[in-house]
């Protein structure tokens, strides 16, 4: 251990000090201390490792959306579904769901015709967990009628899954909803579906895929009889609900 020579110190108080002032000294640390600071260490470089690890993920997992939005503004429907994997589903907005990177091609290429875009967004948290990882923001977005200029506007909140892959960090499950409410003769247009069942929900242990099913399956049992207790329960006490 290498100090800096102290004022109070003799040259007889540690050994193998060099006396002149100022000058840096070696102190022989007891062995045990010597291995307990050498643990001590390595412990800490495994840890600043993963921390770099898991920053350079969350790093990545926000990069996309920094993509996305400027995909958007192009119109660019083939730079959008090369954001999503072979399988993702999609769950826009008053629409059924989205299943399959063609399939998804094809809602943004209906949804670009005529129709320009500026958006913006925000992630305001991202989580990562190995290969998966989650994320949520808000958005807004200023779609004009190319044929007649006309202009709306929206905002609203996000919610993605994420899977890594060889090709970077790809959406696996991409959704999003308005913050002010359709009106009624809006909603009672919108065709409803049954959600595709999508290969990573089903990924995992069987018996930890069963454990989630279980309760997601107790979950929506408490909301068919009103139980609050039983609905708020499995929520995390920062848990974030975007309806």
């Amino acid at each position: 251990i290498v100090l800096p020579e102290p004022a109070h110190f003799g040259a007889a108080e540690a050994p193998g000090a060099v006396a002149e002032a100022g000058v840096r000294r070696r102190v022989e640390a007891p062995p045990e201390a010597a291995v307990e600071q050498r643990a001590t260490f390595e412990a800490l470089q495994v840890a600043r490792s993963a921390q770099i690890v898991a920053d350079v993920a969350r790093s990545g997992v926000r990069a996309i959306w920094a993509e996305k939005p400027l995909a958007l503004t192009l119109a660019d429907a083939d730079a959008m579904v090369a954001l999503f994997t072979e399988d993702a589903v999609r769950l826009a907005a008053d629409e059924p769901p989205t299943a399959g990177r063609e399939a998804i091609r094809a809602d943004f290429v209906e949804g670009f015709d005529g129709t320009s875009f500026e958006t913006s967004n925000t992630v305001d948290a991202v989580g990562v967990a190995g290969d998966w990882a989650w994320a949520y923001g808000t958005f807004s977005d200023v779609a004009t009628d190319e044929e007649t200029g006309e202009t709306s506007e929206d905002a609203g909140k996000w919610l993605s899954i994420l899977r890594r892959t060889d090709d970077g960090w790809k959406y696996e499950v991409d959704m999003w909803n308005r913050n002010a409410p359709l009106p009624a003769e809006a909603v009672a247009e919108i065709s409803t579906a049954e959600l595709p069942p999508a290969e990573g929900i089903t990924e995992g242990p069987a018996e930890e895929v069963e454990a989630v099913r279980s309760a997601l399956d107790s979950w929506a049992a408490a909301q068919d009889e009103g139980d609050v207790d039983a609905l708020v329960a499995p929520y995390a006490e920062d848990a974030v609900v975007l309806n």
